[in-house]
């Protein structure tokens, strides 16, 4: 089984082709967490980060840190 962790989440261009990398891992679950340290990274923007974990859903488990994702209205 694979896991992938995408944390501390940072900002991407080109959603579809890091939709299709994580695809071709084909992991049973993927990890989405945002700067837990916060180190001041250049994080995506809530409507990217959601548009990316909606994509993932279709084809994996995602799960979202409940703590920093909160602060960010991912809920």
């Amino acid at each position: 089984m694979k896991f992938v962790l995408i944390g501390p989440i940072l900002d991407f261009d080109l959603l579809e082709i890091f939709v299709k990398w994580i695809k071709e891992i084909n992991p049973f679950l993927v990890y989405v967490e945002y700067d837990i340290y916060n180190w001041k990274l250049p994080e995506p923007s809530l409507g990217k980060t959601m548009e990316l974990i909606e994509k993932l859903s279709k084809s994996t488990l995602v799960i979202k840190n409940y703590q920093t994702c909160m602060v960010r209205g991912l809920g």
